[in-house]
């Protein structure tokens, strides 16, 4: 079996980092792959890195953010996947591939190449575009689903994806959750009890961006902050500058330098999570919530908000809680976890089972696997 897969960017985000976790384990069942991506950067590096055969190629996305610079580029984009077609078509058809993958909604490459070619089309739905980042297609919604149409099948990565993309139109679709650790590293033995330390550190992860409501959690740990001096925000991630420095400035504001820190992008969150009791996860229309999953999957309760497909993956009261009146409904799940420190390992432990039977990146594999070797 031959596979071409089509990323849509080059940062080691979610989408790719779930991405580069299957065409591994496909690899190593014997799947000859190709993957292409539109720029270079970190994820280009990680193919190249695990011998994954790869190409840079400038194909261009059909949707943007809404009244953003990059919305007004849409028609040249328009254009300019046009007027290379030709050549990738030639790329594509020299690696004769029995399966193109095409990684985002907001990549249509894939499906023209498809076509193209007469081969089945696999489209991996990972986002809420206009929900979660108030994006626009161009030229337009009903030119997507054109072509979303002529996918042997869609794969959507949660109930709320497979609601609001989907919905009643009859598009042969299937679920599959995203895998965010192997089977083997999950297996390992539980890390032995830390020291006991002077904070509590609540850890929230993921692109600096009013959706992801990095805002709401600083308010939230503003009315906690004086009642409980242990606590602590790591806040890891960046994005957008001008939201960054409204998050810094309130920060200040409130007197919280020395309680919040803002770490960045970190390429891997692993030491984050070790770092944290409790993960918050504030995004309004999360497609699934990857960093929710990893928590679980760390032993990290996590706090999240009523919206997309966090309450999916998070058993109130079990393995976490979830809130969905805003800053006060959250300081309130936090303070329960202030107060009740040892709930955190017991909900961990709930949230780990959880992961190990649910979220491994053997079982994604797998199943995807049998997707394409179905069709």
């Amino acid at each position: 079996m031959k596979i071409l897969f089509l990323s849509h960017y080059g940062a080691m985000l979610g989408a790719n980092r779930s991405l580069l976790s299957l065409i591994i384990g496909l690899k190593a069942k014997g799947v000859s792959v190709m993957t292409w991506c539109p720029k270079e950067g970190p994820f280009a590096q990680a193919l190249r890195d695990n011998d994954i055969p790869m190409q840079v190629q400038p194909y261009q996305n059909w949707a943007d953010t809404f009244l953003f610079p990059g919305y007004w580029l849409l028609p040249y984009r328009y254009l300019k996947n046009k007027a290379i077609f030709s050549q990738l078509s030639k790329e594509a058809k020299a690696f004769q591939p029995d399966l193109i993958h095409t990684n985002s909604s907001v990549l249509p490459m894939g499906a023209y190449l498809a076509e193209e070619l007469g081969v089945p089309h696999i489209w991996h739905i990972r986002e809420l575009v206009h929900l979660h980042y108030n994006m626009r297609f161009f030229p337009g919604i009903s030119h997507f689903y054109k072509w979303l149409g002529k996918a042997a099948t869609a794969i959507v990565i949660s109930e709320a994806v497979r609601k609001e993309i989907i919905g009643n139109r009859d598009i042969p679709n299937q679920l599959i959750f995203n895998g965010v650790l192997s089977r083997q590293q999950l297996d390992q033995p539980a890390p032995p009890p830390r020291p006991a330390k002077e904070t509590f550190t609540f850890l929230l992860i993921g692109m600096l961006h009013p959706k992801k409501n990095q805002m709401m959690a600083l308010k939230a740990f503003q009315q906690l902050s004086k009642a409980f001096p242990e606590a602590r925000l790591l806040i890891v991630g960046s994005g957008r500058k001008r939201y960054e420095q409204q998050l810094r400035a309130y920060t200040k504001q409130q007197g919280l330098e020395t309680k919040v820190e803002f770490a960045g992008y970190l390429p891997n969150p692993k030491e984050s999570f070790e770092r944290s009791d409790v993960v918050l996860m504030c995004s309004e229309n999360e497609a699934m919530g990857r960093v929710t999953v990893e928590a679980m999957a760390y032993r990290k309760p996590v706090i999240g908000l009523v919206s997309g497909a966090t309450p999916e993956l998070i058993d109130h009261g079990v393995d976490g809680f979830l809130f969905k009146n805003g800053a006060q409904d959250l300081a309130e799940q936090m303070r329960h976890f202030l107060v009740h420190k040892d709930a955190t390992k017991t909900m961990g432990a709930k949230g780990y089972e959880k992961a190990i039977n649910r979220f491994t990146i053997d079982s994604y594999v797998e199943n995807m696997y049998n997707v394409f070797k179905a069709i």
